[in-house]
């Protein structure tokens, strides 16, 4: 049979990167709100990138926090992920990383 790995990740290392991801994510929506009112016209490349850092985000604000509340119940400081969900947080915290870095038509995502 075969056993999947799993990584021990620090709750402290997932508070970092959820500190950090907050303002990204707040930003990206706050810039696809624009969008949809028209406030904002962006080509439809650039909504599709949009879309996919609004989602990259917004599932890791979700996954985070649902790791924060399962630590606190159990007491604990650290998580054990599977690799799969692992390198799923890796991937989706270097997209939305990279949102950081983004402009869209008449907009930037980084920070002033």
């Amino acid at each position: 049979m075969n056993e999947e790995k799993s990584y021990k990740v620090k709750l402290s290392i997932i508070k970092k990167i959820y500190d950090t991801l907050l303002p990204v994510h707040y930003r990206v929506n706050s810039l696809l709100e624009d969008v949809v009112s028209k406030t904002v016209v962006l080509n439809e490349m650039e909504r599709s990138i949009l879309l996919e850092y609004c989602s990259c985000t917004s599932a890791l604000k979700v996954l985070f926090e649902s790791y924060f509340e399962k630590a606190h119940e159990k007491s604990s400081q650290e998580l054990i992920l599977p690799q799969r969900e692992y390198l799923t947080i890796i991937s989706m915290s270097k997209t939305a990383e990279e949102a950081s870095r983004s402009s869209f038509g008449p907009t930037a995502i980084w920070e002033h």
